[in-house]
């Protein structure tokens, strides 16, 4: 049996739809526990009523606390031999789970895979494109995890040279991996919990099976939080717990100390960027003073000069990268503040034209 994990918070506009695509699967041996993380609208309702005709579906309720939680809470209730998690206003294409766990059974893998897509105002588009493959030992981290620990950046480590996302939607786990390794979901800034679990998991996992076909679609919402924003306080501490956390994840193959290098100048560069949207994104109107003190604090205090060679090493295609992090490398605190500021909102509108995804996601990844 293979439980699938599906968080619920207000989510009545999709859920209904997020649920028959799960339903239709070919691999029909499922359960599908949906986790409502104290919803206020017609979202509960609305699985109660699928619950009533369809028993694979099973709905837990709890107060709120968040996607983590939600998942982890869907975690120990689950009973199947196999686990994946869901979001609630995604579509799973039929042969996603059949396909999967056929290819990881052949090869006895521990973790399995496929791509996905992006679904953006109906229109779909390749988002994370993995080869077929089974691979195990060293093949896992040069084909499937350095890609991702390493995207954007040229670095002197043995990898495919591809580039791949933090996305948990589109693996499947065997259950005793998951709960030998105590594997669980945690975040210290916002939105990192996918990364984490699956560096975590690909760090320690033995076999992994990768099918190309696009199984899972990301329906890309702009008004969700993840575009619009949270202004998170104190985020650089939070940003170098993040890091001790991916660190000591990688600790369990013993890279040596040039890999913790280039991580870790990858890992910083990309935060800095992140911790200028965050200010950016906080609505707040701010005296040059506020704005100085907030990179003092979150960007030029963080191992900076170690940390911003990492820029030197950005591949040609991540504009945003390659256009803030020199700037940054000067300390132009203002010019680098705005120049961010207006690349975000040239992406929002590249996410509305299929033609320009290339340059998004060279933006957007950056």
């Amino acid at each position: 049996m293979l439980s699938i994990v599906l968080p619920l918070y207000n989510g009545e506009k999709y859920i209904e739809e997020t649920i028959s695509y799960i339903l239709e699967s070919d691999y029909n041996d499922i359960e599908l526990l949906v986790i409502d993380d104290g919803s206020t609208d017609r979202s509960p309702e609305i699985v109660r009523n699928i619950a009533g005709y369809d028993k694979r579906v099973v709905i837990y309720t709890k107060e709120n606390g968040g996607v983590v939680s939600a998942r982890n809470y869907g975690a120990s209730k689950a009973q199947g031999k196999y686990l994946c998690f869901a979001d609630q206003d995604d579509i799973v294409k039929p042969f996603m789970y059949s396909s999967i766990i056929s290819r990881m059974e052949a090869f006895g893998s521990e973790i399995g895979m496929c791509s996905t897509g992006r679904l953006i105002d109906g229109t779909e588009s390749g988002f994370d494109i993995l080869d077929d493959m089974d691979c195990s030992g060293d093949e896992i981290r040069e084909k499937v995890l350095f890609p991702m620990l390493f995207n954007g950046f040229n670095v002197d480590i043995p990898h495919s040279g591809g580039n791949h996302y933090p996305n948990i939607w589109s693996m499947v786990f065997t259950r005793s991996f998951w709960l030998e390794n105590k594997l669980e979901f945690r975040a210290y800034v916002n939105f990192e919990d996918d990364m984490l679990v699956k560096i975590e998991a690909l760090s320690k996992v033995s076999r992994v099976s990768c099918i190309s076909e696009i199984g899972y679609l990301w329906r890309v919402n702009m008004g969700s939080e993840t575009y619009a924003g949270r202004f998170v306080e104190n985020i650089g501490e939070k940003q170098d717990r993040e890091y001790l956390d991916i660190e000591n994840s990688c600790n369990a193959f013993n890279p040596d100390n040039s890999f913790f290098e280039q991580l870790k100048q990858a890992i910083y560069c990309r935060q800095y960027l992140f911790a200028i949207r965050n200010l950016n994104g906080s609505g707040r109107k701010l005296t040059r003073k506020e704005i100085k003190n907030y990179y003092d604090c979150n960007i030029y205090s963080r191992d900076f000069e170690e940390a911003i060679r990492g820029r030197k090493r950005v591949k040609k295609d991540r504009i945003k990268l390659r256009m803030i992090l020199p700037a940054l490398a000067k300390r132009h605190t203002m010019f680098s503040r705005n120049l961010e500021k207006a690349l975000d909102r040239f992406l929002i509108l590249t996410l509305r034209s299929p033609r320009l995804t290339a340059i998004e996601r060279g933006m957007k990844k950056g």
